[in-house]
């Protein structure tokens, strides 16, 4: 059976490991609470340091069943973080052309359901 990579990593077995990953990492539940970030944010920062600020400045934990969204400041992309099993997944949109509309509601816990 052919390898792919330096590790001899099995072709099938590492093809499954992709569309494991890619099922994993979809939020489990379309109950969990959504928070926004009203301030933007620097889009530099990555999954920890987006942990941090999430703990830090919202008072919130960022391992809960919670979505957390986060705009840079031309409002021209999103990332979302969240905590799923065994680690952290954050995605990212950008727009090209456009922008995102992105006010936050005054809510005092800026929970949306």
């Amino acid at each position: 059976m052919r390898t792919a990579g330096r590790y001899g990593w099995q072709l099938p077995g590492c093809l499954e490991c992709f569309v494991t990953a890619t099922h994993m990492m979809q939020p489990t539940s379309p109950d969990w609470a959504v928070y926004l970030c009203d301030q933007p944010v620097d889009f530099r920062k990555g999954m920890v340091s987006l942990a941090v600020l999430v703990e830090a400045q919202l008072a919130l934990n960022p391992f809960a069943e919670a979505l957390f969204v986060f705009c840079n400041r031309p409002c021209t992309a999103l990332k979302v973080l969240y905590w799923e099993r065994n680690g952290f997944c954050l995605w990212q949109k950008r727009l090209e052309k456009q922008r995102f509309v992105y006010s936050t509601p005054h809510i005092s816990d800026h929970s949306l359901r």
